[in-house]
């Protein structure tokens, strides 16, 4: 079989990802956006869904076991796998959902992965071509490093592949940098992975196209349309009324779900499907933040904390305050070095963050309260 990917071309596949592709775990996460609202929530053309990015980053897999093949022409098929299944156990919305799935069972979407495979067609597809689920999951969540540093590390074939596929939907054309040279970098040396000094600068350009994707990511409409809907799971979360088989759904299924759950769930998610968007009445972005800030952003329930007391202090409806407080993710650190002849240089970039702090609200309160909101909300966390 062949694959045509918008971003590498066409492609053969290998037999081991020819028979997972037929599975329903695989079908499901054709309908989990790479973003954390789906296509129908979104102002873009097309968001791709996690199935193209677990093939993209498949995709490189293969190129980086091509640069490597004396090391692990004979575990292929374990590498293959698990860079195609690595968002198999995402929640719907993804990241955005990762919060609660980890309060609901201690596991995030990565651990998640062993329970959505045990005892399925994909795990029996895995066996067939020798490769044990086990093993497949300490791939996916790092805990079979070194190697699996090129698939769960601070620079890997994840990363590469998901900031193209976002500047791609997002931006618009391909990334300044070739993810096909960075993949084609990775070197295996002293059993570790390392990065061939002819990618320094292809990195270089991956960091900024990284900064340039988060730039929308939190700007507006994105945001807002996140913040939303993450309000939405969250009254839904507070009201115990999502169980461990929500997050064993696609992103259309939740949301015809949560349009079942309590009046602020519902009334979020029919807003956002009719693309009501909220305004922004606060927003401050820091390099160095408050206690507040730190506390609020290590724990979903500090989003919920200052929503909460908006609501509380001016009397509005639940539906009607969403907060987004986060640790930004724009810069990565790295930790490969690359290789220049026989020695090794770390080239690490800058290890600071962002923390973002905002509020949106429906536009018919911004005329009459959105002042007095940004004034307590700078007064709550204490800049």
């Amino acid at each position: 079989m062949k694959y045509r990917d918008v971003l590498y071309g066409e492609w053969e596949l290998p037999p081991v990802i020819e028979d997972l592709l037929h599975t329903l775990e695989i079908n499901r996460l054709r309908h989990i956006a790479q973003a954390v609202a789906p296509n129908n929530l979104m102002p873009y053309g097309f968001i791709p869904s996690r199935f193209h990015h677990g093939m993209g980053v498949c995709y490189l897999m293969s190129l980086a076991i091509k640069s490597n093949r004396n090391h692990f022409g004979h575990i292929a098929p374990l590498l293959l796998s698990a860079a195609l299944l690595h968002d198999g156990g995402s929640p719907p919305f993804s990241h955005l959902g990762e919060h609660f799935l980890k309060e609901a069972t201690n596991k995030n979407g990565e651990e998640f992965l062993q329970d959505i495979l045990e005892g399925t067609e994909t795990e029996k597809v895995l066996h067939n071509h020798g490769v044990t689920l086990k093993d497949v999951v300490a791939m996916v969540t790092g805990n079979m490093r070194p190697l699996s540093d090129v698939l769960h590390g601070s620079i890997d074939a994840d990363n590469v592949d998901n900031i193209a596929r976002a500047y791609y939907a997002m931006i618009g054309g391909k990334a300044p940098y070739n993810p096909t040279d960075i993949a084609s970098s990775f070197l295996w040396r002293d059993n570790a992975w390392a990065l061939s000094e002819s990618s320094f600068w292809q990195v270089k350009k991956w960091q900024e196209a990284r900064e340039n994707v988060y730039r929308l990511i939190y700007g507006y409409p994105h945001l807002c349309i996140a913040t939303m809907l993450y309000r939405a799971v969250e009254l839904a979360f507070t009201e115990d009324q999502l169980h461990e088989s929500f997050f064993r759904m696609d992103d259309y299924q939740a949301l015809n779900f949560l349009r079942t759950c309590n009046t602020g769930t519902r009334v979020l998610v029919e807003r956002l499907l009719r693309w009501q968007w909220y305004e922004e009445i606060f927003s401050h972005e820091m390099i160095l933040p408050s206690k507040q800030v730190q506390a609020a952003a290590d724990h979903w329930q500090g989003r919920k904390q200052l929503a909460d007391a908006i609501c509380g202090r001016f009397r509005i409806a639940p539906e009607d305050v969403c907060v987004f407080i986060t640790k930004g993710r724009e810069r990565r650190h790295l930790e490969l070095p690359f290789i220049y002849g026989a020695k090794k240089r770390f080239d690490q970039g800058s290890s600071w963050r962002i923390y973002h702090v905002n509020v949106y609200t429906p536009s018919a309160l911004v005329s009459s309260l959105g002042k007095k909101i940004a004034a307590f909300v700078a007064d709550a966390v204490q800049f």
